[in-house]
């Protein structure tokens, strides 16, 4: 919140203190990380809507329903009252045939959950007086979305029927999502090497598949990965993702594979950190080099050999190359391809998809200069699956979403106004938290039944407990559960609990989050294990997405250590929504949650998902559009975000693979902290030889006496270092060690 670093508090005599801090041992570290993120600008990540195509199909064969028939009136109708979608249209002429009728809408989350309504009326002339005309409903029907999802595109007929005027009225819904050219589409193989080769063997090698185009690392094999064993021999699996999807695009695509040998044991490093918590993989927050960057030192240093091959060649050499242009996501449309096969064809088909599978693709490999060929491997059973859908992971039962609410009960939502205070616990009162609960609620209460309520910035219990950056809503400390229809019951509860304090700290919320986030995932994949080993079924086993939204009035006081929370949302199933209440006493220059979004780009790049957004309450719309609006802003992206996270991180089918692209993503995190301590170490050292040619000795503090000077650490490459294990920092300025060094002294001296 500005330049300065401002302690808030209220005094004993009731007094607000607006006092600059002073610096001790407990906020070096803080100091030493003030400097903002330095972000990678690249693409942005692509932001796309679930776009429902439904078709409407008719046949009237009774012609008693017929007779005098003049118009026929269709209505349909999808969702709640609230947020209702409704399609009418007329038919005319010709109803003794078959008719179709085409609807697009967009998805929005509750839809899942709810019943299609389709009825019928028909407009009947008197035949004896032509300018009577009568109406009557000859159709009721209700169709279950789910389940029309479930079909993927195949026709089905009404769940349950209100009302039929014949036997002979059949309509029916088929329905499936658009075409969208985002998200993924993942092309499998799998990787051999040729009779005398040591490539893909060699356990020394990591192996690379990088998009020439844009020049980034679709998919990186590690050394440590295990050689699979198979009939044609040891080999690994390759998954590559291919974003935005489009099959004109995409066959234009030309693809290189690097084989490397890091000359730093980057793997060892990244366990070695996990092992130490999660945090310590955060971001490095000076100068960040993009992937391309990473990439080309990569190359430079430990590249072995490398080789390339195009989209096509992939296409001519898969099992099934129509898989590469046909962008139908849907399991029903899949189905009906193949049960459709005359068996003559199909055998044929079947030999052709084994010799290509037998013979796959034959991959030169070449040294850097290329002017020598050094290798061949053998890509083989390659096929292209289909992207993730949402859809189909909630119809599928794969996928279960839960919200989780912090509010803000922290003094910054006072106004010094005639309001005095956002947070009022007068229910007939303006109220924009509760109004922002009730839209969760009703956005989520048909797809989760309960939710998790949190509070920070305030006692939990006034004049009985201090100020907490994070405490149970409901009032039982160890069961934030609450009914998602009662949210707002639930915030007055608390309100009428708890003291309204500072500072503003929502690192604490994140953690929570992620908290969550890795629990579900762990379980997730255990689950997931257990059943491949078992062998049993299809896999039917749920992971738990999670959505934080936090609501606050945009300030906030540890915003470097959300940042570095944030970084550890890369990998994991959880969204993000800050929305800021405004609050007239505060600048919008004040306002730090705005920042969020520009100075996380860097962490959206690199895990190839937007996981976090910040919106303004002014901009829900709950005064031009009502709630139906603000359900819509608050709700319309978490789709997408889902899609992302399984393509990105985990699935490209029913069976989800997460650890191999954690283990990439988490990769390029340590090379880039590991290059930028050791670069920056260099400097210091430089540094002190530049600034003591004689040996003088520099000190951090400014003490003039011997003694001190004594006390005092040398600002030297192995001190710094030091100091940068202690504190597990990773702003790294020469200003900011000396500082730092010298504080050090004066805690110890103390």
């Amino acid at each position: 919140m500005g330049q300065q670093q401002f302690a808030r508090c209220w005094t004993d005599d009731g007094t607000y203190s607006d006092s600059q801090s002073l610096i001790d041992s407990s906020s070096s570290a803080a100091l030493l990380r003030s400097t903002q993120f330095q972000l990678c600008k690249k693409g942005e990540i692509q932001d796309q809507k679930i776009e429902i195509e439904m078709i409407v199909q008719t046949h009237i064969q009774d012609y008693d329903v017929l007779d005098n028939l003049d118009t026929l009136y269709f209505s349909v109708e999808i969702g709640e009252l609230y947020e209702r979608d409704k399609f009418n249209w007329t038919e005319r002429a010709a109803f003794e045939e078959e008719k179709r009728k085409k609807l697009e809408f967009g998805f929005k989350m509750n839809h899942i959950k709810q019943t299609i309504k389709v009825e019928v009326t028909g407009s009947y002339i008197n035949p004896k007086n032509h300018s009577e005309v009568s109406q009557k409903t000859i159709f009721i029907g209700f169709f279950n979305f789910a389940r029309c999802v479930r079909k993927g595109g195949l026709f089905i007929a009404p769940q349950q029927i209100g009302l039929r005027a014949s036997e002979d009225i059949e309509i029916k819904l088929s329905m499936k999502e658009k075409y969208k050219f985002g998200g993924y589409r993942c092309i499998t193989l799998k990787a051999y090497d040729t009779t005398g080769g040591d490539f893909v063997e060699n356990d020394q090698l990591s192996m690379l598949v990088v998009d020439q185009q844009n020049n980034t690392v679709v998919t990186e094999i590690g050394r440590e990965q295990q050689l699979t064993p198979g009939p044609d021999g040891l080999h690994k699996k390759i998954e590559i993702g291919v974003n935005n999807y489009s099959p004109q695009i995409f066959m234009q695509q030309n693809f290189r594979v690097y084989f490397v040998k890091d000359t730093s044991d980057y793997a060892q490093k990244a366990k070695a950190m996990h092992g130490a918590g999660v945090e310590a993989l955060s971001m490095p927050v000076s100068d960040m080099r993009s992937e391309s960057d990473i990439l080309q030192e990569r190359i430079e240093k430990d590249l072995l050999a490398f080789g390339e091959f195009s989209a096509q060649d992939l296409m001519e050499h898969s099992v099934n190359p129509d898989d590469f242009t046909n962008l139908d996501i849907t399991t029903g449309a899949q189905s009906i391809k193949k049960t459709s096969v005359a068996p003559e064809t199909k055998s044929t088909l079947d030999m052709q998809d084994e010799d290509a599978e037998k013979s796959g693709y034959k991959l030169p490999l070449y040294n850097r200069d290329k002017t020598n060929q050094i290798g061949l491997i053998t890509l083989r059973s390659i096929q292209c699956k289909k992207r993730t859908s949402f859809l189909d992971l909630i119809a599928n039962h794969m996928l279960e979403i839960v919200p989780i609410v912090a509010i803000d009960f922290s003094l910054s939502n006072l106004t010094f106004d005639d309001r005095k205070c956002i947070h009022t616990v007068n229910e007939d009162n303006i109220n924009e938290y509760r109004d922002l609960l009730i839209a969760v609620s009703k956005a989520y209460r048909q797809i989760s039944p309960s939710s998790l309520f949190y509070g920070f910035g305030a006692n939990s219990v006034a004049k009985k407990t201090e100020v907490s950056d994070l405490f149970v809503g409901t009032g039982d400390l160890l069961n934030p559960i609450v009914m998602t229809d009662h949210l707002d019951q639930t915030y007055y509860s608390c309100l009428k609990r708890v003291e309204l304090n500072l500072p503003v700290h929502i690192s604490s919320v994140l953690s929570k989050g992620i908290e969550f986030a890795q629990s579900s995932q762990v379980h997730f994949m255990e689950q997931n294990a257990k059943r491949e080993e078992s062998k049993v079924g299809q896999y039917k086993h749920a992971l738990t997405y999670f959505v934080l939204y936090i609501f606050n009035t945009g300030l906030i006081d540890d915003i470097q250590e959300s940042i570095q929370q944030l970084a550890r949302v890369i990998n994991l199933p959880l969204s993000i929504c800050i929305v800021n209440l405004q609050n007239k006493s505060l600048r919008k220059d004040d306002l730090d949650a705005s920042l969020f979004e520009e100075k996380c780009k860097f962490l959206f790049e690199r895990g190839n998902r937007k996981f976090l957004r910040v919106m303004e309450y002014e901009d829900l719309g709950f005064q031009t559009g009502g709630m139906n609006e603000v359900i819509h802003k608050l709700t319309e992206k978490i789709p997408f975000e889902i899609e992302q996270y399984f393509d990105t991180v985990a699935a490209h089918s029913r069976h989800i693979h997460i650890e191999q692209n954690q283990v990439r993503k988490g990769l390029d995190l340590v090379r880039e902290v590991m290059r930028q301590k050791e670069t920056f170490l260099e400097q210091v050292d430089q540094y002190c030889k530049e600034q003591h040619p004689e040996g003088e000795l520099e000190h951090s503090g400014g003490g003039n006496s011997g003694q001190e000077a004594k006390s005092q650490p040398l600002l030297s490459k192995e001190s710094v270092n030091k100091l940068i294990e202690d504190f597990k920092l990773y702003e790294y300025s020469i200003d900011a060690a000396e500082i730092l060094l010298g504080l050090k002294v004066r805690v110890d001296k103390s």
